[in-house]
């Protein structure tokens, strides 16, 4: 492998590779111009085409299946690139990568970004809950700086004993004609369409999403009610039962021309880092009813949606034209390149800090040697 010089160089490690932590990690690439970007991915969960990737990494290597495998790919990269910093994304190979990569003296700098801690996830038990954080306060003593997506991620990397910092997320390949189509837009049904966009997971709460639509139904509301992405065939079903369009992943055109002519976007997941799908909507200028959750308010989201009856409510309000929830807090590239930058050069002053305090240490054991003989 070839790589350019003058720059210092950056290893993204993710077994999470799509929706959006792959989304999150493009812009990383395209937004950190003072580095050269790397990455190593797992093959799973992978839907983005390859020619919205040209050009985004110096290198990009797929890890087979397996945990083992991320691994093993991963060291093979770190001495071919050699990288001043090794950036770990979500839990999987932030774990991995701070137990299994972080030794050594010489070793990069660690970053991670934990996209959502896993001690967020509601549905564990509150032991393992427990336990998951102690791992991750233990983890925090092998981290040099923890990214943060949204102010709330922060605070927990801080709770934990890492040092954190506040890069936000930040929407660039919106198409230039892309805005909303108003309140009033609709689809060739002529109803108002209700559109969310995630991954059919645990996190999303399709329940949430379900009991929401049954609440703005019994307010009278008729809708049409669309998820973006896809999951498990069970809730899939469950959806469909319910009247909810499935789409399945679409492409980046496909998904903003749906977003556009939304009365609002919808948002109930359970736990976040800081969702790419609502700054996308807000980006083109859709309304925005989320569930209150600690991450989305940090973002300055001050609206209390805490019950789908309260999300419904919210839903009829924008749908009617009464009220348009308060949007977030929308970075732009500047912004996130600032953060980066920021990020990255604390990341590596941590390295030359602890390696000037080995040094020393070095030479005070070594004196005492001396004078010992």
């Amino acid at each position: 492998m070839e790589l350019e010089s003058g720059r210092p160089r950056v290893l993204h490690v993710t077994s999470a590779w799509g929706a959006g932590v792959q989304t999150a990690l493009i812009e990383y690439a395209r937004q950190g111009r003072g580095y050269e970007h790397h990455l190593v991915h797992s093959l799973d969960n992978e839907f983005l085409i390859d020619s919205e990737l040209d050009g985004v990494f110096a290198s990009r290597v797929a890890a087979p299946s397996g945990y083992s495998s991320l691994v093993r790919t991963a060291r093979r990269e770190i001495r071919q690139v050699n990288p001043d910093v090794l950036h770990l994304h979500s839990a999987v190979a932030g774990g991995l990568g701070r137990i299994f990569l972080a030794g050594g003296r010489a070793r990069p700098a660690i970053v991670y970004s934990p996209h959502a801690y896993l001690f967020e996830r509601a549905y564990l038990a509150r032991p393992v809950r427990s336990g998951v954080r102690a791992c991750e306060m233990l983890l925090a003593r092998r981290t040099d700086l923890t990214v943060g997506v949204s102010p709330y991620e922060v605070r927990l990397a801080e709770s934990l004993g890492s040092k954190a910092r506040y890069v936000p997320n930040i929407v660039t390949d919106a198409p230039q004609e892309a805005r909303w189509l108003g309140a009033e837009a609709g689809n060739s049904e002529g109803l108002p369409q209700i559109t969310t966009i995630g991954r059919l997971m645990p996190q999303k709460d399709p329940d949430f999403f379900l009991a929401t639509i049954e609440e703005a139904r019994k307010e009278g509301l008729q809708a049409r009610w669309t998820w973006i992405g896809t999951g498990n065939e069970q809730d899939v079903g469950r959806l469909r039962t319910a009247g909810v369009e499935v789409t399945g992943w679409l492409s980046r055109a496909k998904t903003f021309e749906i977003l556009c002519r939304s009365a609002c976007y919808v948002h109930t997941a359970a736990w976040e880092g800081s969702p790419m799908s609502i700054l996308e909507a807000a980006t083109v200028g859709v309304p925005i009813v989320a569930r209150s959750i600690p991450a989305i308010v940090s973002l300055g989201m001050p609206d209390r949606f805490s019950t789908p009856a309260s999300l419904a409510r919210g839903v009829i309000d924008v749908v009617s034209g009464r009220r348009i929830p308060t949007p977030p807090r929308v970075g732009d590239q500047n912004d996130q390149a600032r953060a980066l930058r920021l990020a990255y050069t604390e990341a590596v002053r941590q390295v030359e800090i602890r390696q000037t305090r080995a040094k020393s240490y070095g030479r005070h054991v070594g004196m005492d040697l001396d004078e010992s003989k």
